[in-house]
This record gives structure tokens, C-alpha cells and sequence, in this order.
């Protein structure tokens, strides 16, 4: 019967583990008169669980009050286990009653009992029991040797299972790790390019809305230096230096003329680990197109040039200040003419400090009314100069805000003096 066991448990399924080790305990438990076979496992090295379990008729079922057992219940067992030692106790009744495990096992009815621990690679987890309820069960030597080699058949079924559940779970998690990298990849709107140690491509991925400089079949397992321009290959082979020597490289920007336009891209490179079974470090390429972000920053550069211009240039005084505190952040030269200051001492002062105190009312009056629709003026008001005299002047502005969130106010400042 053993050795037919034996082999049945040696060709199961370890998907059907558990079906095929219910059956072996039945079996046992049948053919060698035994009325309870069972396993027990460790659970998160403190706890154990009654996993299998099988019972003679007229029998009680244990297992679903046994779950969550402490690890202290096979305290007086625990080293013999380690050491790969079953446990015979033929008779409980004869064990003294000081024992701990005596009034556990008597309240189970048991009166003999052989255990026969699971080991996995020398570590213990868990153990495999026949009990005998009815009646006492003395063991010889073989019997103990061939119910400890079905134990140990069942044990063996029970790690070759855990080792296909582990391998099944890491397998999903590869699985899942490299469905979010494609996910990535996909959603990347990069061209990205994989490079061997002496600058050869070796893969290339890129989407629909990303060109490329040429059919990924033309560049792939060739040389840099032998499908792109110079400047090209300058590019790569400076940013190739630069992991070899700093172990990362910048962002570099450059540009091409295709189809008589001018592109702009934005090259990031990063090590890569080497190919398995060779030490030599490869590369990473993401090249990414902004010609629109860099026309669009152009564009706001040369806007903002010519506002400058307009800022400077204009005959009537600009001043802007911020809103809470007064004081002013900027002024062009024709504001500093009218009120004879220079550009240092002006930018420390507050709007309070240029106008005559008998106008402040109309003043806050009139940021007021900035306040709520954003716009003020026009305002006819007096603003003091440095030598105390005060000139006419008409201003008129409005809000803004910088991207720190703070509230600044444009002022149009018109001398009217030669009115």
C-alpha cells in the first residue's frame, strides 16, 4: 500500500494537491486503523493550521477548531521536529500529568498518536498525524518507517505545490510588471532607442504620433556612425561619455532641418544594465520632439522683447507695484524722469511714499475699485518728486498676478504738467 501511495503522490498534480493528499489520508487512515490522519502547517512562523484532515466514521472533525493553534502547542515536540524525529506516543494515558500536551490530547480523546514533521530544505513547517481513538496503537519499527515514508510522500507533494504556487505568483507578477511597463512604453510620446557598449542599435520603440529620422530596419544593429549624420553622432557619443564619466547625462537639445523645417528634440540618456552573460554597460536614448514647445518659447521671448521695448521706450511713465504691500517692483525710464529718482531709490519706496497725503483717499479710492473689477482710472492726482515738488499727472491700470499667486498692479502714469 505504501509504495503504491508513494507513487501516486509522486506523479500527482500539484494543482490537485490538495484532492490527492485528502485521498492519501483516507487511505492511511482506512488501511492502518487509525481514526483521525492529519496535517498540520505553519502560518507566518508563529501560528497553525489544521489543513487536511481526515476521520474514521462516528469520529468528530477537529480541523475547523484548529486554526490559528500558537506555536507553543508543539512546544515539547519542537526540537525532535527540527532534528527530523517523528513522534511516537503509543499511550497518552501514560504520560505524566504534568505534561502540557497531556489534557489537549486527552480532550480530543486521543490515546495514541505518531506525528512526523514537514521539513522544507532542513527548516521545519509543519507536521503530518495518525491518531487512534478508540483504541491504543503500539508501532514496531517498520510500521513506524513506512507510515513516516507516506508522511513524507505528502510532505514532498505539499512543497512541490507551495514551489508551483510561488512560481505561479511570481510569473503574474512578471506578468503584470511588464504589461504596466508596455502600458508605459505605449503611452510615451518618445522615440526610444537602445544602444549596445560600442554605440550599435539594438532595439527601437516608438508610437504612432512620433517620427523618426528613418525605418527602425535601416538603423538596427549598425553603428551610429553608420546611418547618422555627424552632428548626429556627436550628439550620441557626447552622451555616451557623459554616463561613462558622470553616470548620467542632461538633457541636450538640438535641432534638424527636415523637409526644409527646422525640428528641435530634447535627448535624456541613461545606463542600462548589461546584456545577461556580458560585463560591457549599454545605453538608453529618449529622444523626445519640441519644436512646438520650443517655438512656443520663442515666440514668448520675442514677445516678451518687444514689451520690453515698449516698457523702456514709452514716453509715459509705467510703474508696477505690488498690490498688498504698495511698494514697487518695476518702473520704466520716463517715470523715473517725471519724478527725479533714480531706479535704486524708487524701488524702494511704496506708491504712499510719491503721492501727497491730502490724495490718498482718492487713491484707495481708486485700488478699490481695482480690487473689484480689476481696473482703475483714469484718476487725476498729484505724485511728489524727491525735491518735494509734486507734478499733475492722469493714471489709469490694472491687475495681475505672477505665478507665485501675488496680486500686482500696471500703472499708466501721463505727465500733465504742459497742459
Amino acid at each position: 500500500m505504501v509504495v503504491e501511495l508513494l507513487n501516486t503522490l509522486a506523479r500527482a498534480d500539484p494543482d490537485a494537491a490538495d484532492s490527492v493528499i485528502d485521498e492519501a489520508l483516507a487511505r492511511i487512515g482506512t488501511t492502518c486503523g487509525y481514526d483521525r490522519t492529519y496535517v498540520f502547517r505553519m502560518r507566518d512562523a508563529l501560528l497553525l493550521d489544521n489543513t487536511h484532515e481526515w476521520v474514521a466514521d462516528g469520529i468528530p472533525a477537529m480541523r475547523e477548531e484548529l486554526q490559528g493553534l500558537p506555536m507553543e502547542m508543539v512546544g515539547p515536540w519542537r526540537e525532535a521536529f527540527e532534528r527530523d524525529e517523528a513522534v511516537n506516543i503509543p499511550h497518552v494515558e501514560a504520560l505524566p500529568d504534568d505534561a502540557p500536551v497531556k489534557a489537549i490530547l486527552e480532550a480530543q480523546d486521543i490515546r495514541s498518536l505518531l506525528l512526523v514533521p514537514i521539513l522544507d530544505k532542513g527548516v521545519y513547517k509543519g507536521f503530518i498525524g495518525y491518531d487512534a481513538v478508540r483504541a491504543p496503537r503500539s508501532l514496531d519499527a517498520r510500521e513506524t518507517f513506512l507510515l513516516r515514508s507516506a508522511a513524507n510522500g505528502i510532505a514532498a507533494l505539499l512543497m512541490r505545490s507551495d514551489m508551483l504556487r510561488e512560481m505561479q505568483a511570481a510569473r503574474a507578477a512578471l506578468e503584470d510588471s511588464n504589461d504596466r511597463i508596455a502600458a508605459t512604453i505605449a503611452a510615451i510620446p518618445d522615440l526610444l532607442l537602445s544602444l549596445d557598449a560600442d554605440g550599435r542599435f539594438e532595439e527601437c520603440h516608438s508610437n504612432e504620433g512620433v517620427t523618426q529620422l528613418m525605418p527602425s530596419e535601416m538603423f538596427l544593429g549598425r553603428l551610429m556612425e553608420e546611418v547618422l549624420p555627424p552632428e548626429l553622432v556627436r550628439i550620441g557619443r557626447d552622451a555616451m561619455a557623459r554616463i561613462a564619466t558622470e553616470g548620467h547625462c542632461p538633457s541636450i537639445r538640438y535641432s534638424l532641418l527636415r523637409d526644409g523645417l527646422r525640428h528641435w528634440y530634447d535627448l535624456r540618456a541613461a545606463p542600462r544594465a548589461p546584456a545577461k552573460g556580458s560585463t560591457k554597460q549599454r545605453y538608453l536614448f529618449v529622444i523626445r520632439d519640441v519644436t512646438d514647445q520650443e517655438e512656443a518659447q520663442r515666440r514668448l521671448a520675442s514677445r516678451e522683447g518687444v514689451l520690453r521695448a515698449l516698457f523702456t521706450q514709452s514716453p509715459i511713465g509705467i510703474a508696477l507695484h505690488d498690490l498688498e504691500t504698495g511698494r514697487f517692483v518695476d518702473v520704466n525710464d520716463a517715470f523715473l524722469e517725471a519724478n527725479r529718482r533714480d531706479r535704486d531709490e524708487m524701488l524702494g519706496l511704496r506708491l504712499a511714499d510719491t503721492v501727497p497725503p491730502g490724495e490718498h483717499p482718492m487713491i484707495r479710492a481708486a485700488l478699490d475699485t481695482l480690487e473689484r473689477t480689476g481696473r482703475y482710472g483714469p484718476v487725476e492726482h498729484g505724485f511728489a518728486r524727491a525735491d518735494g515738488s509734486v507734478y499733475p499727472a492722469i493714471s489709469r491700470g490694472f491687475l495681475t498676478t505672477d505665478s507665485t499667486g501675488r496680486r500686482l498692479v500696471w500703472s499708466f502714469v501721463e505727465d500733465i504738467t504742459l497742459r
